[in-house]
């Protein structure tokens, strides 16, 4: 029969929700009725099983050494167990919980890479999920029980050996046998019924514990080996992705033995090996918690729990990510007395996680799994505690990126968690949701959004330093005009405001003169600077100079300066000298302007006369002179008398007042 899956969500789930015996043994399983829908062939109906095989299917041995599975002693038993030499024997990573019960597995495949169809020669392989074997493909499983634990060999009762084979078509299943051991050892009954038997067990301190084993009817293999879950458990990529010890001596990894065998349809990659999907056992101390358990929960839960499965709406099978397996804080369809707000997992509450309330439990009706339990593993649900309470994970958010350069955009923060899987991590700015722009110091928190699997936050502080612009000073040259002349600063980007200081002084200079220039940008996102020297010459100016001829009377001879503009200061020099000259004669005069914001000059020759007549006169070279006859003095005398009555004035003239 086919059995439907189901969709997200509780109100979209249909398939199988449970199954019990009825009072002569008859298994028989309840679908649910997809909602909406009337009651039909695959849905809200009670079913049992049939048998499907032709009538003329050969009988079932009758002894576990008739079905020719392992060597027959010489003595006719099957005491030493020696596997015929078709059984590979195989391990798992993570071994299904039978109550502490020590198991070997073997298969057989018939002709085992020696034809050309996968599915009647080898193994269908598949990364992930199950794997199809061809019809007649025997897995066999052996169980002893430790029956007394204080002996160093730790004393075992061989309990049953199971039997599971590949159907041909057009049943296309699997039908299973239990072979019950007898008392001796020597060889195993086959049961056509489910039967329990009570065990005492010495434990290593001496007391004794009473275990009931339960051993499976055929109609009980087919509740965990169903067709939903591909008929065949445990053997597949992820338990079969590790070591085996083989009878010759040799340990390698089963995948890459199997390859070797011509098992494997497609062969394998064995370079990708230790990519592919592993599970880990509960005493693997290199494996997290939560690989451990996830592991367990696959081996021992996933046949029933997955998609098209019974009513719990979790999917155990590890392939499955722990978000989409809907384990943690997701609650349970069904309620629970006592139980307040059951969820399968509630993180750090194994109180309200149903799924470790019933897998440690022992009651009828309530333990999981229902069938075939008279033991708590103990410490798969040791492990499971720690799991429990270590959710939700720290997510171990940090923070990247808390260093960056203004570029007009938003420069948010790098996020990073420890793990894949963490949801929708919160960051705020200084409280604010969105990433800043502008220049500056923010408070930057990063939280794990509400999240049943991780939680964490993470604090730092963002600063986005200003871009560093670029300044171009214009206008450094300029000539004295009476008004200022400011430096005018170009920048790169362009538009950023610039302040000037002209020698440390605000104010653009309007004198003539050599000024240091300091440029720096004023922006709230950019920071630059520049220096320059602003040099203004000094304008130039005219000189006209008058009075360059003049008669000596005995006082300085100036020459007038005029200039253009007026008014400005002039410097004259007289033959180099800056006093005027009084005496007769000739001097190189030179007019240079002082002001400081002018320049100019002009030259000439300044003449001074002797004045005519009776007036002083230059002395002859002979002592003679053109002087008046008769009896008056001679021409050289009179100028002496003359020169000497004017040295006889200055001397007056210098006389101290008294």
């Amino acid at each position: 029969m086919d059995i439907p899956g189901y969709n997200s969500g509780y109100s979209g789930y249909s398939g199988l929700s449970g199954f019990g015996l009825d009072h002569q043994g008859e298994l028989f399983f309840c679908l649910l009725q997809t909602g909406g829908n009337a009651t039909n062939t695959s849905s809200g109906r009670i079913f049992k099983l049939v048998q499907t095989g032709s009538a003329g299917d050969p009988p079932i041995p009758g002894t576990l050494a008739q079905t020719g599975a392992f060597v027959t002693d010489p003595d006719g038993t099957l005491t030493s167990l020696t596997p015929v030499a078709g059984l590979i024997p195989y391990t798992v990573n993570t071994p299904l919980w039978s109550d502490g019960a020590e198991k070997r597995r073997w298969l057989a495949v018939p002709q085992p890479g020696g034809g050309s169809n996968p599915l009647t020669d080898q193994v269908a392989y598949a990364a992930t999920g199950a794997w199809n074997f061809p019809a007649g493909t025997v897995f066999v499983k052996h169980f002893e029980l430790t029956v007394d634990e204080r002996s160093a060999s730790l004393t075992k009762r061989r309990l049953e050996t199971r039997l599971l084979v590949r159907q041909p078509a057009p049943a296309s299943g699997v039908y299973g046998v239990t072979y019950r051991w007898r008392p001796d050892g020597r060889n195993a009954d086959v049961l056509t019924s489910d039967v329990s038997e009570t065990y005492d067990v010495i434990q290593a301190n001496g007391t004794v514990r009473r275990q009931t084993w339960y051993y499976p009817s055929r109609a009980d293999c087919l509740t965990c080996h169903n067709a939903n879950a591909g008929h065949v458990l445990g053997v597949n990529t992820r338990q079969l992705n590790g070591s085996c010890n083989y009878p010759s001596g040799v340990s390698d990894n089963q995948l890459r033995t199997w390859n070797h065998l011509g098992l494997l349809d497609p062969a394998l990659a064995e370079a990708a090996i230790p990519t592919l999907s592993r599970m880990a056992a509960l005493d693997d101390a290199g494996a997290t918690l939560e690989k451990r358990c996830r592991s367990w929960l696959d081996a021992n839960c996933s046949h029933c729990h997955r998609p098209g499965g019974v009513q719990a709406q979790f999917d155990a099978r590890f392939d499955t990510t722990l978000r989409q397996q809907q384990l943690v804080d997701v609650p349970t369809q069904l309620t629970y007395p006592g139980i307040a707000s059951p969820r399968i997992i509630a993180h750090g509450d194994l109180a309200r996680s149903l799924l470790f309330q019933r897998d440690s439990s022992l009651q009828v009706g309530f333990m999981m799994p229902p069938l075939a339990k008279s033991r708590v593993d103990d410490q798969a649900m040791t492990r499971m505690q720690a799991w429990i309470g270590s959710l939700p994970y720290n997510a171990g958010l940090t923070l990247s990126g808390l260093s960056q350069v203004y570029n007009g955009s938003p420069r948010p923060v790098t996020v990073a968690a420890v793990t894949d899987g963490v949801p929708a991590i919160a960051v705020t700015y200084d409280g604010n949701p969105g990433a800043p722009i502008q220049a500056g110091s923010y408070a930057v928190v990063a939280t794990v959004a509400p999240d049943p699997l991780y939680s964490g936050s993470t604090s730092g502080t963002l600063v986005i330093a200003k871009k560093t612009a670029a300044i171009v000073l214009n206008g450094l040259t300029a000539t004295y005009d009476g008004s200022s002349h400011a430096v005018s600063p170009t920048t790169t980007p362009s538009g950023l405001t610039v302040t000037l200081t002209y020698d440390g002084i605000g104010t653009a200079p309007t004198a003539a003169g050599s000024y240091a220039v300091q440029a720096t940008v004023v922006d709230a996102n950019h920071a630059g600077s520049a220096a320059g020297t602003l040099t203004i010459a000094p304008a130039a100016a005219t000189v006209a100079l008058s009075g360059l001829t003049q008669t000596a009377d005995g006082t300085p001879r100036v020459v007038t300066a005029v200039t253009s503009p007026v008014g400005l200061a002039v410097a004259i020099t007289y033959a180099g000298v800056a006093s005027a000259p009084s005496a007769p004669g000739s001097y190189a005069v030179v007019a240079t302007i002082t002001d400081p914001n002018r320049t100019g000059s002009a030259s000439g020759t300044l003449v001074v006369q002797a004045p005519a007549g009776g007036g002083p006169a230059t002395p002859s070279s002979d002592g003679g002179g053109g002087g008046g006859g008769g009896c008056g003095l001679g021409g050289g005398t009179a100028a002496l008398v003359a020169l000497l009555a004017l040295l006889a004035l200055r001397v007056i003239r210098l006389r101290p007042r008294g």
